[in-house]
């Protein structure tokens, strides 16, 4: 999948939960592998571009792009430096193999999310969030994808899914 290159001026966004491991109606964690490890990811409607977790890249060995330095706003209005990122990483969900750009950043208790760079790829989406079901057509086949359902108050980390 190719992707337009945010400048070096360019700010790319990511939601507070999505640094957090705090549960939100309208994000959706999913079990993932790549690199043929787990890995947790957040699907989340409000983000810009896909992140994936500094400390999971090092421990997976993805090859890291150091080209630019990129801003990424959290909803409180911190900024913060991606300072790179993965290109093309091979994101399997579900049995389904995608081929994907990830900006570096911090994340605390996910391993990758995909925001609207992501999701826009796909065409139209069914969303159904009180059953954690995510509903679209890729390469010409029906793909339904079922979200974690977590209790409300519960934290959650990619160790525990492993």
């Amino acid at each position: 999948m190719e992707t337009e290159e945010p400048s070096p001026t360019d700010t790319l966004a990511i939601s507070l939960h999505a640094m957090t491991s705090f549960p939100n109606p309208q994000t959706m964690r999913v079990k993932g592998r790549v690199h043929n490890r787990v890995a947790l990811i957040l699907i989340d409607l409000g983000r810009s571009h896909n992140f994936v977790n500094k400390d999971f890249v090092d421990s997976v060995g993805l090859q890291l792009n150091h080209k630019g330095k990129f801003n990424a706003i959290v909803a409180s209005g911190e900024s913060l430096t991606s300072s790179g990122k993965c290109d093309q990483v091979q994101v399997i969900l579900q049995d389904i193999p995608l081929t994907i750009d990830l900006y570096l950043l911090h994340l605390e208790g996910y391993d990758v999310v995909l925001g609207t760079q992501w999701l826009q790829t796909l065409g139209p989406i069914t969303w159904d969030f009180s059953k954690m079901r995510m509903r679209f057509r890729y390469e010409g086949r029906e793909v339904i994808l079922q979200g974690e359902l977590l209790p409300e108050n519960k934290l959650f980390n990619s160790h525990q899914i492993e």
